[in-house]
């Protein structure tokens, strides 16, 4: 499932893996759910490994985040660059005794990163919790653009989000499973 570097996946200890989040009623749901999601299960033996090359999957994207950066640091480009580093899901990663994604609500596959950065222009070290979603992206790049956005397109900017002038523009998301 996830094919690391070695140099990177020997980093990690499997037996220092955090443990799985798993609960009596998962079995359950499961069953209910059947087939919809497409995520498979996954033995709690199986998660160590499964996290360990998870987590040096994601060590190799920061190291080579970071190289982009400097070269744009020592091109000086950065001021004139916005960077956008995000994920459209996480991983279960053995959690509720699945793998994957799926098509479920659990915490680990829905809060994952979205972190802008355009130095000058958005509040810089800004942390916020608001519920965003990757529609929102080309919007927000359109306005900056000076272009504006189309009137049926589903995201809203998120601009005044990223120079701390408004909140976000959702309260809640909603899940169906037909």
């Amino acid at each position: 499932l996830f094919d690391p570097p070695r140099e990177f996946l020997d980093r990690y200890e499997l037996e220092k893996m955090p443990p799985v989040l798993l609960r009596e009623s998962d079995a359950d749901l499961h069953g209910q759910l059947g087939k919809v999601d497409g995520g498979g299960t996954i033995t709690p033996e199986k998660t160590r490994e499964v996290k360990a090359a998870y987590y040096a999957m994601i060590e190799l994207i920061d190291v080579n985040v970071g190289r982009m950066l400097d070269a744009l640091e020592e091109t000086g480009q950065r001021e004139n660059t916005i960077v956008i580093f995000m994920s459209d899901h996480g991983e279960l990663l053995g959690d509720h005794g699945l793998v994957g994604k799926g098509a479920r609500f659990y915490e680990c596959l829905v809060r994952v990163p979205l972190i802008v950065s355009w130095p000058g222009h958005f509040a810089a070290g800004l942390v916020r919790d608001d519920l965003v979603e990757l529609i929102d992206v080309a919007p927000a790049l359109l306005e900056v653009a000076g272009v504006g956005s189309p009137e049926k397109m589903q995201g809203r900017s998120l601009v005044p989000i990223l120079k701390g002038e408004e909140k976000a523009h959702r309260d809640f998301v909603r899940c169906e499973y037909y």
